[in-house]
């Protein structure tokens, strides 16, 4: 028997206020909860610095998005 893989699609958000971004990434994954998909996996990653979300996009070649 196999496990069945699924697509991990990953969504970076940038920003340096950290109280805002925990509020970004929050929204975002209200979001992704409400679209209830079994098909996919989603996640978002946070990143408070540019540097560090340049470090993410080299390491990760399945980051969809950034905002």
């Amino acid at each position: 028997m196999s496990i069945p893989l699924i697509p991990c699609l990953k969504i970076l958000v940038v920003e340096d206020d950290p109280e805002l971004l925990l509020q970004i990434t929050e929204n975002i994954e209200r979001c992704i909860d409400s679209f209830a998909r079994e098909d996919v996996a989603i996640e978002v990653l946070e990143a408070n610095s540019v540097p560090l979300a340049l470090d993410y996009l080299a390491a990760d070649g399945d980051i969809q998005g950034v905002l």
